[in-house]
């Protein structure tokens, strides 16, 4: 008898690594290795860094391979890689230099039908899966609210000269930030937006030409409102480059609120010359889309958010999932959740759109921004 209940034992063993799934309390884990790929615009700007480094740190607790290529830039480069990579992987995260490397999520399915899913900035086609990002119209709305704000507290009522330094318009997260923003200021007669300057394919030093040739035209304004954070840093040294860079409180102090909570825009804070900026949970991107990926490739299809479903950490449970790197686990406050999912036609695709947390001098040094991890991570 106790030959054959070892036996029995064994057996079971086997039977289970043979099946290769094993469930557990924050989800499922595979005997087999899953393979997905990355395929972000490039891994030269901090952004793009932070939210490339906690998605490699995340994959690891996971359990799942992460291969992540660097285009530097370049669309055609994307769909390329996009091209070569495909057999070699069960699923893939993208984000698009430009909406014309749309073609990179068709090239990804026509090659291999894995699932595809874009982040931070979305693409109009049926062959992405998934886009997972806050959302970019209300992230502008609340930042031109909070800048109505600030206006009327300096001059009694809502009223100045503000202008908006905003990313690649091509992209639709570049318009939609722009006319988020515009919804907003749009409503008060005596705001006046006297010019939207874009930086092309989100370049810092391109927000900064320009805005020195848009402080040029236009004179001071009141207000900044800066789309992303090379935005901030344009302003920030293009006012400085014209001598109207004043500290918060200073008279003549041109209000400056941000998208993005980089490094560089905490520091700015900290100096006085940024009023707020807003936090998007990009530290969660990556790790989200790969935890519906390995969901995918071990369960199937089904396992896709649906239009109208409300995703708290209980169904993606991150930070469960995720452990201390360096010392510091940013994934432990779900400050991404509730995460809304809604099918947009005019995208071909559900979009699950995260909250964001706009960042004040109150709460600048919390560990969940990249912008303070990064520093700590050292990549």
């Amino acid at each position: 008898m106790r030959h054959h209940k070892g036996l029995k034992y064994l057996l079971v063993g086997v039977l289970v690594i043979g099946v290769g799934i094993l469930f557990s309390n924050v989800g499922i884990t595979s005997a087999k290795e899953l393979t997905f790929v990355y395929i972000p615009p490039n891994q030269s700007e901090a952004w793009h860094v932070a939210t490339c480094t906690a998605g490699k740190m995340f994959a690891k607790d996971l359990g799942v391979k992460l291969i992540v290529l660097d285009p530097r830039n370049d669309p055609s480069e994307q769909v390329k890689m996009a091209h070569d990579i495909a057999p070699q992987v069960d699923g893939a995260v993208i984000i698009p230099v430009t909406s014309a490397a749309y073609k990179m999520a068709e090239e990804l399915k026509r090659v291999k039908n894995i699932p595809v899913i874009v982040v931070d900035r979305d693409v109009p086609t049926s062959a992405a899966d998934l886009y997972i990002a806050f959302g970019n119209r209300q992230a502008g709305a609340l930042t031109a609210q909070k800048i109505v704000e600030l206006l009327t507290q300096k001059f009694g009522k809502p009223k100045g000269k503000v202008q908006i330094v905003t990313g690649d318009l091509s992209s639709v997260v570049g318009q939609e930030r722009k006319d988020g923003c515009l919804d907003v200021l749009n409503q008060y007669p005596d705001i006046e937006v006297v010019n939207v300057v874009e930086a092309t394919k989100w370049v810092a030093a391109t927000a900064q030409e320009k805005m020195m040739a848009s402080l040029t035209a236009h004179g001071r304004p009141d207000a900044v409102l800066c789309n992303f954070d090379g935005a901030a840093t344009g302003t920030v040294n293009a006012l400085k480059a014209k001598r109207w860079l004043k500290k918060i409180g200073e008279a003549d102090h041109v209000f400056i609120g941000a998208i993005d909570a980089a490094t560089i825009v905490f520091k700015y804070m900290k100096d006085g010359h940024v009023d707020f900026t807003l936090s998007q949970p990009n530290l969660f991107y990556v790790p989200i889309a790969l935890y519906y990926l390995k969901k995918i490739a071990l369960e199937g299809w089904d396992e896709l958010p649906k239009d109208g479903d409300i995703v708290t950490e209980a169904e993606v449970p991150i930070g469960a999932i995720a452990s201390p790197h360096e010392g510091i686990n940013p994934w432990k406050e779900a400050f991404w959740t509730p995460g809304v999912v809604t099918y947009r036609p005019e995208m071909k695709h559900a979009q699950l759109l995260t909250r964001g947390v706009v960042v004040e001098m109150e709460n600048v040094d919390a560990p969940y921004f990249w912008g303070n991890v990064m520093p700590i991570w050292g990549e």
